[in-house]
């Protein structure tokens, strides 16, 4: 594991903890919201108006999308903690050497250093933001 003290690593978990219980309190709201918006639909009936039907398309695919990166969030909390418990925790992916604190303070599911990061992310290749 990497050189960080119990009370950094208690700190972290702590964390880690705290912003995993609020995305699944937020994922179950998004999802009950979704559940209520089809509710609504199918009381309403079918919209006849195109425009209508494009704009409720584009906010339920938004509330999907949302929904989504939130579960990968989650993922990526369970996995960190889960290197806590086998005594990973902190140590990059890539080169093994210790992550810092500061990152870890930042970003407390991070995999590699800020060099094997920086590395990763410019062999990535570039979404486009716009069609």
């Amino acid at each position: 594991m990497a050189k960080l003290s119990a009370e950094q690593l208690q700190t972290l978990r702590q964390r880690l903890l705290e912003r995993y219980n609020h995305l699944r309190s937020d994922i179950y709201r998004e999802l009950h919201k979704i559940g209520r918006e089809e509710d609504f639909k199918d009381l309403a009936g079918e919209v006849h108006d195109p425009a209508e039907a494009s704009v409720a398309d584009m906010i339920f695919e938004a509330d999907i999308e949302a929904i989504n990166t939130q579960a990968l969030e989650l993922q990526r909390i369970e996995a960190a903690l889960k290197r806590m418990a086998e005594g990973d925790y902190g140590e990059c992916i890539d080169c093994g050497d210790d992550i810092g604190y500061a990152r870890l303070q930042a970003e407390p599911d991070a995999l590699r250093c800020i060099t094997c990061q920086e590395r990763f992310e410019k062999q990535q290749p570039v979404r486009p933001t716009t069609l």
